[in-house]
């Protein structure tokens, strides 16, 4: 979780108002930030990642000032206009295709505001920006512009001044001898051309993703601001950039709005109207447990910055831009939860009497782990997607998985699981270079289409361990598991020669109790392990835990 440091006397002049350490200390929980350090100077606090507007102390400022009723309601934003332009070639479109901009102008730039600015810019990168790939952001001396702006791709071959550097480097030398370079070059290193954000003198302001010119870099003497944001999703870089564009706002400058020209469309940014959610007032005070009225809900949204006003029942919120963290009418209740105040929640206890108790199947399921722990094994816990090659192709299984996810973002999250040896399997086929023997379980989940219904999926329970070494074998893990079995959770089960893939024939069992199948157990077929790229032996078992009886 990121973390940022906030010093007591900077927050206390973005407050506006005297504000005691105390006060800030104690109200600082309460905006949903866990303080992991505090001194007599500063504290340092983890915010969760959905919430990037909180990573420069301009934005929790923002959050502090509802919560101790300094300001309240949704901030605005004025966004003059001066004419600056940014035109966009067709030839960038299949290499990085978005890219909006904003300026600011009389800014108050201390070496901290610095440090902040440029921390928050790499925790949207890390964050929105999915490690640059999809946003990046480039933060520029305006001063140094001659506009309009050019925003194109150019050939292998072009050069310009990189940042921290004091000669012309081409491209390929910037992707290997930078440090950013190195770190992000294989987001463009494939597209076989290179975005480029040139003025009309043709001087180098930004080769995003990877690193600015020198020409425009930042110092404490700077006071006007060129913002770029690029990359490969619209929604994504307008986030990423009303996010910043707030932090500098509340920083003292004034911003100004950038004119970007396609072929085909014209776009103003940065954009800072409001996003229209609304959510039913019953429906808040279940979830709260309250009984506020209307006005209350409008004053507690106030409180956490969220301007809003109700008709017929319904509660209806003027979202600022920079909360791209609200999807749901969940998260509004959630910020009326946060105005009321965490603190003002009293503990209640239920109108009935009855006492709770442990469920069956998680004893079950405990019992199942301290057995295995007992015998030395060590629990790993993977994903409940997979690849669909690895639950088939790898397994040497025949067919391909009916559960699939529709449109997944990631080949590796396409199917859910029907077993949970290949995972496990998986597991030991990436830590091929670590000491041997190797000796590995999981209980978790397993996914099996049921009926003809789109949403007909059974859920069962498993439990899968495998043993990897260079003389692993049958009667190994056999033994293992007549040892988990007998320690009371089977009373009487058998072995019956079987075929079951990732198994190899002749050295696998089917286990059976009542006549009914289980499991399984045996060594790993050569071919299932040449797959994983596994060196040594491998002696595995399954079980379908929901067939043992719950005790």
């Amino acid at each position: 979780m990121p973390v940022i440091t906030l010093y007591f006397e900077r927050l206390a002049g973005l407050l506006g108002s005297e504000v005691s350490r105390e006060e800030i200390v104690d109200r600082i929980p309460y905006l949903g930030l866990d303080i992991e350090e505090q001194t007599r100077e500063y504290v340092r606090v983890e915010y969760n990642p959905n919430r990037p507007d909180y990573s420069t102390d301009y934005g929790i400022a923002r959050g502090l000032n509802g919560l101790l009723d300094l300001r309240l309601g949704t901030p605005h934003y004025q966004v003059k206009s001066d004419g600056f332009k940014i035109s966009v070639e067709s030839n960038v479109k299949n290499v990085r295709p978005f890219i909006v901009g904003a300026i600011t102008r009389d800014l108050r730039l201390d070496d901290e505001t610095i440090r902040q600015l440029i921390a928050m810019q790499e925790d949207l990168h890390m964050g929105i920006g999915r490690r640059r790939a999809k946003v990046a952001i480039g933060l520029h001396n305006l001063d140094k512009i001659v506009p309009p702006l050019n925003y194109r791709a150019v050939g292998v071959d072009f050069s310009f001044v990189p940042l921290g550097s004091n000669r012309s480097m081409q491209i390929p030398e910037i992707l290997q001898e930078t440090e950013p370079g190195r770190l992000y070059g294989e987001i463009v290193r494939s597209k076989g051309s290179y975005p480029m954000i040139t003025d009309s003198r043709g001087e180098v302001l930004s080769f995003p993703p990877i690193i600015n010119g020198e020409l425009t870099k930042l110092t404490p003497n700077t006071k006007n601001l060129f913002i770029d944001v690029t990359g490969t999703d619209s929604k994504a870089v307008d986030d990423a950039l009303a996010i910043l564009v707030a932090a500098l706002h509340d920083a003292g400058g004034s911003i100004y709005s950038v004119m970007v020209t396609n072929q085909d469309s014209i776009k103003r940014s940065p954009d800072f109207t409001p996003t229209i959610r609304s959510f039913e007032m019953d429906f808040c005070n279940r979830l709260l447990g309250l009984d506020l009225n209307k006005e209350q809900m409008i004053s507690n949204l106030g409180r956490a910055r969220i301007d809003a006003k109700a008709h017929d029942g319904v509660i209806e919120a003027s979202i600022p831009r920079y909360r791209t963290d609200i999807l749901h009418p969940v998260d509004l209740v959630e910020e009326v939860a946060l105005g009321y105040g965490i603190q003002n929640f009293t503990v209640t206890l239920p109108a009935t009497v009855t006492s709770g108790a442990s469920n069956a199947i998680q004893r079950l399921l405990d019992g199942i782990r301290e057995a295995l722990v007992g015998l030395s094994m060590i629990e790993v816990m993977n994903f409940n997607l997979l690849d669909d090659s690895l639950l088939y192709t790898k397994m040497n299984r025949e067919g391909r998985s009916t559960l699939r996810v529709e449109g997944p973002k990631s080949s590796e999250h396409e199917v859910l699981r029907d077993r949970l040896l290949p995972s496990l399997l998986a597991t030991l086929g990436g830590n091929v270079h670590e000491e041997y023997p190797q000796r590995i379980f999981e209980v978790g989940k397993v996914y099996v289409k049921e009926g003809g219904g789109r949403m007909a999926t059974q859920e069962n329970y498993h439990v899968a361990a495998a043993i990897a070494h260079s003389s692993a074998n049958y009667s190994e893990i056999k033994s293992t598991m007549d040892s988990l079995l007998g320690s009371g959770l089977l009373d009487d089960f058998t072995f019956r020669t079987a075929k079951c893939q990732p198994f190899a024939s002749g050295r696998t069992a089917a286990v059976l109790a009542d006549n009914i199948t289980v499991g399984y157990v045996g060594e790993v077929s050569p071919e299932t392990l040449a797959n994983l790229s596994l060196k040594v032996p491998v002696g595995a078992f399954e079980i379908d835990v929901s067939v043992l009886p719950k005790k």
